[in-house]
Order: C-alpha cells, then sequence, then structure tokens
C-alpha cells in the first residue's frame, strides 16, 4: 500500500508528465543522472571534509612555530610545522 506522500507525488509526476514532452522528459532524467551524483559528492566532501582540515590546521597552528609547510606528493597532502 502506498501511504499519502507517496500517491501525491505520483499524482504530481503524472500530471507534470502530461504537459512536458517524452523527450524533454528523456533529457530531463539524463541530465539529473548526470549531475547529481557528482554534485552530491562535491557537497559531501565539503561538509565532512571542512573540519578535518581546519583541525589539522588549528593543530599545526597551536604548536606555536611562525609557518608550516604544505607538502605535495602523489598520494598525500600534509601540513608539516617548520623550525626557523
Amino acid at each position: 500500500m502506498m501511504n499519502r506522500t507517496m500517491k501525491v507525488a505520483v499524482f504530481l509526476s503524472i500530471i507534470i508528465l502530461l504537459f512536458v514532452s517524452i523527450s524533454w522528459t528523456v533529457m530531463i532524467l539524463i541530465l539529473g543522472l548526470l549531475f547529481i551524483p557528482p554534485l552530491a559528492v562535491i557537497i559531501y566532501a565539503f561538509l565532512h571534509g571542512t573540519p578535518v582540515i581546519r583541525r589539522e590546521i588549528e593543530a599545526v597552528l597551536s604548536s606555536g612555530k611562525d609557518f608550516f609547510l604544505i607538502s605535495v606528493s602523489k598520494k598525500y597532502i600534509t601540513l608539516e610545522p617548520q623550525f626557523r
């Protein structure tokens, strides 16, 4: 059995499909499948990666060093406190 929200969604979908041509529906579906997953990954990485990067930078800056070096390799990006 479908609940009330599902029935409303199906009803609205049928009404929208009556006013939109099949080719537009297919194009919108394909564009949605192309853009929504990468956008979701970008948002997920931003939401979960920003606090991690912030913690690392705060840890490096709280160590009392004047500056730090960002080392980039093929596999890792690391923050290294530097001595003068």
